[in-house]
């Protein structure tokens, strides 16, 4: 009875060795790899990340006490941030100091057509947090990767902000948190709305052909179109009178990926390529952009196109 008592004792020590070394690799993998969706609340979260410290909720559920409670806590003086609720919240040690960070989503619920987003990070030294930035509920995606080799986690965040033409509209941004502050390293729009180039340029051309090149990298092809078009003549010209450029939306696709595997994370861009007005899809310009800190600036260093949405799926810049 002994031995068997002893045996058992052995056994489930064994097990609890081998369940804390299996958490220690989920903890490597969660800090560059864990993707956040806007529905997932904070218990979804994998069992190493701390959760303790969760920011209490105001005591009653009325709009207008959520709005003071979320404005006094964070200090929010815009005005035009309004009717606030905590839309997303999850713990990270975003600066490497070995403490967990509280990251949190508000929202700006306004009923209108045009909600918006504020980001916000608290710790133990205090408070740092975004503008608002335009966001129509049809959902967003968070994630954390090194961009500018630093060794701490920048916020890549994309946003779906229209559901019209295409494959939508979205916003892509990435902060990174320095000094007790959130500064904004990208943006693929700017202030004045004009989107961030990736160097895409496509046409119809003779021979019922689709042309597209990248003028960053010098890419340049041309595909068989893959319907009939009624506007080419019968020998496969097209008329002198007509202009058929095509049209690269924005970020469909926003995800940081480390192509080199040195540790700092490039960002993988798609985005829906169309002629003649969303009407007749061609497929997705696919580019791989870079951020180099030196100069403070994002190029494109890889570029192709795909005709099916899911070649664009795929690692296609090892190729």
């Amino acid at each position: 009875m002994v031995l068997k008592r002893c045996i058992a004792i052995v056994l489930v020590l064994m097990l609890a060795l081998l369940c804390a070394c299996s958490g220690g690799n989920q903890a490597a993998n969660v800090e560059s790899t864990h993707s956040l969706q806007p529905t997932e609340s904070i218990t979804d979260m994998p069992a190493d990340i701390t959760t303790t410290d969760i920011t209490p909720t105001p005591t009653s559920t009325s709009a207008d006490n959520a709005d003071k409670y979320y404005r006094e806590k964070y200090n929010i003086t815009d005005e035009t941030f309004t009717n606030i609720k905590q839309d997303n919240s999850f713990f990270f040690d975003i600066d490497g100091n070995g403490r967990m960070d509280e990251i949190i989503v508000l929202k700006s619920d306004t009923g209108d057509s045009m909600p918006r987003l504020m980001l916000i990070i608290e710790n133990e030294r205090g408070i740092a947090s975004t503008q608002g930035f335009d966001y129509e509920p049809f959902g967003y995606k968070t994630q954390l990767a090194d961009v500018d080799g630093d060794k701490q986690q920048e916020i890549v965040v994309n946003i779906c902000v229209a559901m019209t033409g295409g494959w939508g509209g979205y916003l892509s941004k990435v902060f990174k948190y320095q000094d007790n502050k959130i500064v904004e390293l990208f943006s693929s729009q700017n202030i004045i709305d004009i989107r961030f180039d990736t160097g895409f340029e496509g046409k119809f051309i003779d021979g019922k052909q689709f042309q597209v090149s990248n003028r960053f990298t010098g890419y340049k092809a041309k595909f068989k179109l893959l319907e009939e078009y009624g506007f080419y003549t019968a020998d496969g010209k097209l008329p002198n009178d007509v202009d058929y450029t095509a049209m690269f939306d924005s970020f469909y696709t926003f995800e940081p990926v480390d192509i080199d595997n040195d540790g700092i994370y490039e960002i993988s861009i798609a985005q829906y390529t169309s002629v003649n007005g969303h009407t007749d899809a061609q497929g997705a310009a696919l580019s791989i952009i870079k951020y180099f800190p030196k100069n403070k600036e994002w190029k494109v260093i890889k570029a192709t196109f795909v005709q099916t949405f899911d070649e664009a799926n795929t690692a296609w810049w090892k190729n």
